[in-house]
Formats: structure tokens, sequence, C-alpha cells
């Protein structure tokens, strides 16, 4: 618990040494009063104290439930048990019930008064017995439900059979001092559990405890002070102790209500707490995806030609270099093609740019479904393609390149209102046994010229290595 303020500490121990002291005294004063109430007005007392009993015990229940707690366990069972023999009492002894009382049972009429409170005191000091349990035995698991309502509900019935059963003297005797002492009882175990709950301190933090604590005291003061000692029956006396013990239910239901509510306010500041942290995460997420949408499509950019939407030349030049390494590694051998658009610049002036732009996105469709799902094609830039061929002889890479040519010349290209003839020219290289990429694009590049210079629309295998001009 956490420390409490020395003054409100202070100040709660005050009220409880003034709610002992000045109804003791104000004990005297009345004792002498010659007022007299009925029996008709003790019913409605037990009613009112059957009905708080009941509502206590269920929002103890209800307490236990909600953030189980051994405490709120046998209070809730105390209560509502002890409400049922109120509330037989309130029955037994009502004007309309006590001609038809049966005379074997007319000993326990007087006596179910008395037990529901020695009933409910056992339980209150039960409460603290099963904190500290609770408390030393955390990590071995609560107590049993199932026994302590069985526990209770065997007691209830007990109670009932015993002053049927058996022949016992009333409670209330003129003679003696005290008048009635079988209330000395459960004012005992009141007391009994009032210093258990102040010895465990959290009276002075706790709200709950702090209303507890005065319930047990005026449940103790209402059988030491005016039900142990009331003169006759239905007398001042009488009808002031009934009243603390209707009271000690209101202050343990206000000490409930705020228990719950206080509760109910953790529990609602977690869940904004909750909310505003998966907002912030929600967020957080967000822009991460955003950034890493943003990193993609960087980093697609980056490798990928804008128009085509193949990969460009950077993006080939090290896709080249990489299977140039493996492809030694592996003793394997590549081939390399090199692809050029025949008169791409007459198409451009012929049929304008944009639609020079669209012959260029469908004829990288169209080398690519020439292609193995393992062969690789970009732009190198203009209307020059680069075609890479893993684990492809020289031969082969020829009828490749052959294959591709003829996907592109064999039909038009259809854009918009237009239908152009496309052809392409290749020249093919190979890399074998030295990886030297440089050597092999330059191979292919003099084989595509080589294409171009013998008519177009063809394919050419490597030639020797000389400078030549490009040819569109």
């Amino acid at each position: 618990m956490d420390h409490p303020p020395p003054k409100r500490a202070r100040r709660r121990g005050l009220v409880y040494v003034l709610l002992v002291v000045l109804p003791l005294l104000g004990g005297f004063p009345i004792h002498d009063t010659p007022w007299q109430g009925t029996a008709d007005l003790h019913t409605w007392f037990e009613t009112i104290s059957t009905l708080l009993g009941l509502v206590t015990g269920a929002m103890a229940l209800v307490r236990y439930y909600t953030k189980k707690s051994a405490t709120f366990l046998f209070l809730g069972t105390g209560f509502l048990g002890g409400a049922l023999l109120d509330g037989y009492h309130a029955f037994c002894t009502s004007t309309l019930m006590t001609r038809h009382i049966p005379a074997e049972l007319a000993d326990l009429t007087p006596w179910s008064g008395t037990m529901s409170r020695v009933f409910m005191s056992v339980l209150m000091c039960a409460s603290v017995v099963a904190w500290r349990r609770e408390r030393q035995r955390a990590t071995e698991g609560g107590i049993s439900e199932r026994l302590v309502y069985m526990l209770a509900g065997v007691w209830v019935v007990a109670t009932f059979l015993f002053f049927a059963l058996l022949e016992v003297p009333p409670p209330f005797d003129p003679n003696s001092i005290p008048h009635r002492p079988a209330d000395l009882v459960p004012a005992f175990f009141f007391a009994l559990a009032a210093v258990g709950y102040l010895r465990k301190g959290w009276w002075k933090t706790d709200d709950f405890e702090h209303w507890l604590v005065i319930s047990l005291i005026l449940y103790g003061v209402s059988r030491l002070g005016y039900l142990s000692f009331y003169s006759r029956p239905f007398d001042i006396q009488y009808f002031v102790g009934h009243a603390l013990n209707i009271l000690g239910h209101i202050t343990l239901l206000t000490g409930l209500f705020m228990s719950m509510f206080s509760i109910f306010q953790s529990e609602n500041r977690s869940a904004t707490e909750l909310l505003k942290a998966n907002s912030l995460l929600a967020n957080q997420l967000d822009r991460e995806h955003r950034l890493v949408c943003s990193l993609k499509e960087t980093e697609y950019r980056a490798t990928h030609d804008f128009l085509t939407g193949i990969p460009n030349r950077a993006a080939m030049m090290e896709l080249l270099n990489r299977e140039a390494a493996r492809c030694q590694r592996a003793h394997e051998q590549m081939g390399v093609l090199i692809a050029d658009v025949d008169h791409f610049k007459t198409i451009n002036d012929t049929y304008g740019h944009p639609v020079g732009d669209q012959v260029l996105k469908e004829l990288a469709l169209r080398i690519a479904s020439a292609l193995r799902a393992y062969d690789s094609v970009g732009r190198l830039g203009g209307e020059e393609f680069l075609i890479v061929l893993p684990n492809c002889a020289l031969s082969e890479a020829a009828l490749v390149a052959e294959r591709v040519r003829l996907s592109v010349a064999r039909d038009q290209f259809v854009t918009g209102e237009f239908a152009i003839p496309v052809t392409i020219s290749v020249g093919v290289s190979a890399l074998e046994s030295t990886p030297d990429v440089n050597q092999v694009l330059q191979t292919a590049d003099c084989a595509l010229y080589q294409a171009k210079k013998n008519g177009r629309n063809r394919v050419e295998g490597p030639v020797p290595l000389s400078p030549q001009p490009s040819l569109s």
C-alpha cells in the first residue's frame, strides 16, 4: 500500500474513536426513555436490514468476481447468509405470523435475530484470516469458492435445525446483566474483525476498508451498547440497536460502491490509455508502412525503366555481373543478347513520340513472353534492350534470339488507330570460360551492328571486335 497522508490517517482514526465512544455513551441517557415501539415497526426494520443485506452481499460478490479477493468472497457470502436469516426473523416475528408459528419453533423465533449477526460476524473475521492466508500463499492459488458457499449454506441450515430440534432458553432475560448476553458473541467477533482490519492498515489509504471498519464498529456498538442491554422488547434501545445495524449495512454498501467506482475508473483509464496507445501505434505503423512503400517505390524507380517497367541499365548491369560470377563458379555458359528496334526514329517521326513510347512498352512485353522464366530483359536506353540468358550456350542463345525476333516481327503493333510493322535486330554473344562482361557486351554490340549492316530484322552471332558506328 502507498504511504497515507498523516492528516488523513489521524482524521480517520479519530472518526473510529468517536464512533465507539459517542454511541456507547449515548446509550445511558436513553436507557430510561419511556418510548415504546411496536412489532410492526420491528418488522419494518428487519425487512430493511434484509434488503440491504441482500444488496450488500450481491455487490460484494460482484466485486469479488470483478477482481478476485478472498475478502469480498467471505463478505458477500456472510451478508447473503445473514440476509436470509434476517428475512426469516422478520417473517416469523411479524404480527401476521406470530399466531401461526408452531410451538416447537417458538424458541427459534427470538434467537434467529442474534444468529444472523453471529453468522455475519464470524464470516467477517474469516475474511481477515482469508486475506492473510491469500497473501502468504499467493503462488498456491486462491480459496475454493465452492467450499466457502457449501460451508455457509450448511451453517444456515444447521442454524434452523439446531433451534428447531433442541430446547433452548429465551435469549432475553430481564433479571440478568446484560439482559441479552447472546448478543455479546457477535459483538466480540465484530470487534475482533475490526481489530484485524485496523492491523491490516489498508484503511489509511483504501476507501472501501475505511468504510468497512466503520461498519464493523457500528455492528459491534449496536450489539454491545444497545441490543445486549435493552430493558424490554421494542424499547428505544432496542430500535437504536437495529438502526445502527442498518446504518452499518449502508456504510459498507457505500464502501462497495466506492470500490466498484474506483475499479471502473481504473478500467476506464486503462481503456483510454490503451486506445491512445493503439492510436499511436496505428499512426506509427501507418507512417512506417508509407515509409516502406516510399522506399520500395524509390528502389523500384532506381532499378526499373519508368516507361516499360522492366529493369533499367543499372539493374541489368548488376544482374549481368552477378550472373557472370555465378556461371564461373558453376562452370556454366551464359548467353547475352542486345536487341535494337529497326528504324525507330522513323516511327517517332511518322506517328509521334507518344506512339513510339507505346511501341516500346509492347516490345518489352513481346520480348519477355518469348523468354524462359529465369531469363531477364532490361532496357539499356532509347530503343535498345539487353537480354541475359543463364545456363545457355552460344548456339542456344542464337535460337532464343531468333524466337524473340519472330515474336516481334510476326504481328503488327496496334496502337490506337495505327497498325505499325515493327522489327528488331539482335546481336548474340556468350560468356564462356572467362567472365569478362565488357568483352561479351562489345561482342554482342558488334554482332548487332553486323545485323543492322546486313539488312536489319535478323540475328547475327559474334564477329571480330572492331569499333563500329551505331546504326538505328
